[in-house]
């Protein structure tokens, strides 16, 4: 589930990119994504009849982890986009495994222990090295990059511990995604004066739909394997997406990566083979009943 969901992450910023190209600006760009995905999760609701009733405690936490999740991950990071190269973007975002972890052991207290370390420590190198000769850039793109990883972060910790864990992420999607839609449109509202005037060129829409499609999916993916592994296993098993992404920029724009570029992403998928390996540890370890 989560390498499928990293593979599907891994290309959704492809789209983002080119619906930028195109012409749409990223507050647009956002609630139009965000509009399809809302529309996407309603529709599946329905079809299976799955009941929306939600509790007022899961409606509350799904407000703000629903806007930090889809609304600021979202924003940040398409708005770095515009400062730095889409690759050291992506990679910085990445961050987010790292943090994770560091905020389950800090209040959760969950043990780092046996080959977690060692997958942590080569998940950071990774990064670092990767950031490093990714090419730069402003500084405040990266700030941004960064950011964007503590707020997805903080949203993937939440869907592993929240009351709404228990939800079927399509209703997940549609709350979370439509509580931060209305809060992204008043802010537009506000700030641009007429909410009519809200637009993206023709030409973008493609990408849009596209993206909101490959996204809606990922995410339902994600609900599951956090589900089934953790907030931390998930977040490192997730560290596929930036390679991914790289084998895009290659096959679209042929970007070839240096040879520092591969030792990074090798430091990425020994993080990712050495967590699969505590994994099957921890499973032999749990008697049969």
């Amino acid at each position: 589930m989560v390498a499928a969901s990293s593979i599907l992450f891994g290309i959704v910023p492809v789209f983002v990119k080119e619906a930028s190209d195109r012409g749409a600006e990223v507050l647009p760009l956002t609630i139009f994504r965000l509009l399809v995905m809302v529309l996407l999760a309603a529709g599946g609701t329905a079809l299976r009849r799955i009941s929306f009733q939600v509790t007022p405690r899961q409606l509350a936490q799904l407000a703000v982890f629903g806007t930090a999740g889809f609304g600021l991950t979202n924003l940040l990071l398409s708005s770095s986009y515009l400062l730095v190269e889409m690759g050291t973007a992506t990679i910085c975002h990445f961050i987010y495994p790292v943090l994770v972890m560091v905020m389950m052991r800090l209040f959760f207290r969950e043990r780092c222990e046996g080959l977690k370390r060692p997958a942590l420590i080569s998940a950071l190198c990774g990064v670092v090295l990767l950031a490093t000769i990714s090419g730069g850039g402003s500084f405040w793109g990266i700030v941004l990059a960064v950011l964007s990883g503590l707020t997805y972060g903080v949203y993937v910790i939440a869907m592993d511990k929240a009351s709404f864990r228990s939800l079927d992420p399509l209703l997940v999607i549609f709350y979370g995604g439509g509580i931060c839609l209305a809060f992204l449109l008043g802010y537009y509202a506000l700030d641009a004066g007429d909410l009519l005037a809200l637009s993206v060129p023709l030409g973008a829409w493609p990408a849009i739909l596209s993206s909101s499609l490959m996204g809606t999916a990922a995410v339902l993916l994600l609900c599951g394997g956090i589900r089934l592994l953790g907030a931390s296993t998930a977040a490192f098993l997730n560290m596929l997406e930036p390679i991914t992404n790289t084998c895009m920029d290659l096959v679209i724009y042929g970007v070839f990566p240096s040879l520092a570029g591969w030792a990074g992403y090798s430091l990425m998928l020994l993080s990712i083979l050495l967590i699969s390996l505590e994994n099957t540890r921890e499973e032999k370890r749990v008697p049969s009943r």
